[in-house]
C-alpha cells in the first residue's frame, strides 16, 4: 500500500501531473476487471487528469481501454451511433476543440476501429486540423509547424479519418466532411501543399459540385457551410 501514492493519488492527496511507474500494477489495482461499466469510464477519465501525458504505457491503456468499451462493449457493438457520438463530444470536446493529445488519439482510434461512425465525429476530427492551421488551437496544433501548408504528416492524419484516395465517382463522404475539407483548403497557402492534398481537393471540389447540383435539383434547403462549425470553435 505504501507504493499506491506513487501510482495514482489516494483520496486527500495532492493532485497534479505525475508519472505512472508501473501501468500494469495500476491496471490490476484500479481496474482489476478492465473497463466494464460507465463508472469505470468516469474513474478512468478522472485518473487521466492526474497522470503525465508522456507516460507511453498509460497512453496505450487509456486509448485502448476506452476504445474497447465505447466501440465494442456499448450498444451498438462494433459501431458508433448518434447517442454515443454526442456523448463523446460533450465529454471530450464540448466547445468543438480537443485540447488533450490522448483524447485526440482516442477519437482517431474510435474512427479507425468502429465499423460505422456518425459524420459528426469525423467532422470534429477534421476540424482539429483547421483549428490548428488558422489559430494554433487544440492538441493537433502541438504536432505541426506554423507553416500554413498541408504536410505529409497532415495527410497521414487525414488518412486516419477518411479512406484515401477518394474516387470522384463514388465516396462515403457526406456534405459536412466535404465542407470542412474546403474550409481547410481556404485556410492554407496556394503553393507548397503536399501533392496528395492537391489531388484530394480536386476530387472534393468535383464531389461538392455534384452534391450541390443534386440538392438544388431536389429543392433541398441550402445551409451556409459556416453553420457546420460552432462559434466557440471558430478563431
Amino acid at each position: 500500500m505504501n507504493n499506491m501514492g506513487a501510482a495514482f493519488p489516494l483520496p486527500g492527496e495532492e493532485t497534479g501531473q505525475r508519472y505512472i511507474d508501473d501501468t500494469t500494477f495500476l491496471r490490476k489495482r484500479a481496474f482489476p476487471d478492465g473497463i466494464k461499466t460507465t463508472a469505470d469510464v468516469t474513474a478512468l477519465i478522472a485518473l487521466n487528469r492526474t497522470i503525465s501525458p508522456d507516460s507511453d504505457g498509460w497512453a496505450r491503456f487509456f486509448v485502448d481501454s476506452l476504445t474497447d468499451f465505447i466501440v465494442f462493449h456499448s450498444y451498438p457493438q462494433g459501431s458508433m451511433d448518434t447517442y454515443n457520438a454526442d456523448w463523446f463530444v460533450a465529454t471530450f470536446a464540448p466547445e468543438g476543440i480537443i485540447h488533450n493529445k490522448l483524447k485526440l488519439a482516442l477519437l482517431q482510434n474510435i474512427i479507425r476501429k468502429a465499423r460505422y461512425t456518425p459524420v459528426s465525429l469525423r467532422v470534429l476530427a477534421l476540424n482539429q486540423l483547421r483549428l490548428a492551421i488558422i489559430a494554433r488551437k487544440g492538441a493537433y496544433a502541438d504536432f505541426r509547424s506554423d507553416d500554413a501548408v498541408i504536410t505529409a504528416q497532415d495527410m497521414d492524419y487525414i488518412a486516419s479519418l477518411i479512406d484515401l484516395p477518394l474516387q470522384s465517382t463514388e465516396t462515403s463522404l457526406q456534405a459536412a466532411e466535404l465542407a470542412v475539407l474546403r474550409h481547410i483548403d481556404n485556410a492554407v497557402k496556394e503553393d507548397g501543399n503536399h501533392p496528395d492534398w492537391v489531388e484530394l481537393m480536386e476530387t472534393v471540389k468535383t464531389l461538392s459540385a455534384r452534391k450541390s447540383s443534386r440538392m438544388q435539383s431536389n429543392g433541398w434547403l441550402q445551409l451556409n457551410s459556416d453553420m457546420l462549425f460552432s462559434d466557440a470553435a471558430k478563431a
